[in-house]
């Protein structure tokens, strides 16, 4: 643990360390010893390892395992790697039912019984939430945390903050802010797009009112194909408290849930 690339570089061994640790309580758990991974799992081997560097020290050894679910997150989790941390830290204080509860031992215990990470995520999170309550699969729940990022509320819990800061190695506070298409729009004004999203990845559309659109009415549609799965938060702007009619902007999130495919975005202000 002693690199002299580590040595030059402020907070890289602490966070290194519990990551290193963290493979080996994996392993203790199946994974490569009783289970041989296969196709794209490094987003639970290397992001739940990632995760740990922020549950130990609340620091991250490379900024971007926290930031890059944020600048593209349309990024498919399955292929997220060590970059899908703030969805473990999401996971891990989402799922608490009281405080000190360690979700990850939970979902690391199902692995073993089961060696696919896939089916015990899906597995954890359904059983953690009550039958009605939409939250309860693991696509909805992804496009919940989607919303989350936009909001800010990914790395709190129902009861307040888990981790009010994280760290870079530098030592300063990470904020990340997720990527969304600008879409200005005034009085008579359309917009119309199509696009594709991941499986597991959420596009963001920002669309901010320009002057002279008070009283205007605005219409959002999203057309997709037949047989598609699409998960839609819509989250409203503003500095103050919310009135709908006053509103500065208002953000679409497209989530593609378990298959992902395209779609058409229309916007217009009548």
């Amino acid at each position: 643990m002693t690199p002299p690339s580590w040595i030059a570089i402020p907070g890289i061994r602490r966070p290194t360390s519990a990551h290193e640790l963290f493979h080996r309580i994996q392993y203790a758990h199946g994974y490569r010893t009783t289970w041989t991974p296969s196709g794209s799992y490094q987003w639970f081997s290397e992001g739940s390892a990632a995760w740990a560097e922020v549950f130990v020290w609340g620091r991250t050894s490379a900024s971007n395992k926290l930031t890059g679910l944020f600048t593209n997150p349309d990024l498919n989790l399955w292929d997220a790697s060590y970059q899908a941390q703030p969805f473990w830290i999401f996971f891990q204080i989402r799922q608490q039912d009281m405080p000190g509860e360690n979700t990850l031992r939970s979902f690391l215990q199902r692995y073993h019984t089961l060696g696919n990470e896939r089916t015990a995520l899906a597995q954890i999170i359904d059983e953690n939430w009550a039958p009605n309550n939409v939250y309860g699969q693991l696509d909805t729940f992804f496009a919940l945390f989607a919303r989350e990022r936009e909001i800010g509320a990914w790395r709190t819990g129902p009861t307040g903050g888990a981790y009010p800061e994280i760290l870079g190695p530098d030592g300063a506070n990470i904020v990340p802010a997720v990527a969304e298409t600008p879409v200005p729009l005034a009085a008579g004004a359309s917009y119309t797009v199509s696009q594709t999203v991941s499986p597991l990845g959420s596009d963001y559309y920002h669309l901010s009112f320009q002057p002279g659109t008070d009283g205007h009415d605005l219409t959002v549609s999203v057309t997709v194909p037949p047989g598609g799965d699409y998960s839609y938060y819509l989250v409203w702007r503003k500095a103050q408290a919310i009135q709908l009619a006053q509103a500065d902007a208002l953000v679409l999130i497209i989530s593609g849930r378990g298959a992902g495919g395209s779609y058409t975005l229309n916007a217009h202000i009548a």
